[in-house]
């Protein structure tokens, strides 16, 4: 999930800084981001999102069992990787949950 938030948003009815929390949160555990900028900010902030997308590349895998539990999730580049793709950040979901289905809402 990415989000931007200009100070032009309408609030919602939420504790001063409580909506900032909660979508930081849920952007983290997707492996977005979330900015909170003013209006001057907003194109790089948006440009940001785009390159981030643009350049992203997606890994997936075949959990060992379908368990509904949490189970940790965590990347890391190799050695060689980290010294040939200097600067290079790794986002990512900490936490995955193997399901049989999807949500009724995506069938």
């Amino acid at each position: 999930m990415f989000g931007i938030r200009n100070y032009q948003s309408p609030e919602l009815h939420f504790l001063i800084g409580e909506q900032a929390q909660i979508l930081h949160y849920m952007a983290k555990q997707t492996g977005g981001q979330y900015f909170s900028v003013p209006p001057s900010g907003y194109a790089e902030a948006l440009e940001t999102i785009l390159k981030q997308l643009h350049f992203r590349y997606e890994l997936g895998f075949i959990p060992s069992a379908i368990d509904s539990k949490h189970h940790e999730l965590k990347v890391e580049l190799t050695k060689e990787a980290k010294d040939k793709y200097q600067g290079v950040r790794l986002r990512f979901r900490p936490e995955y949950i193997p399901v049989r289905e999807g949500p009724e809402w995506a069938r």
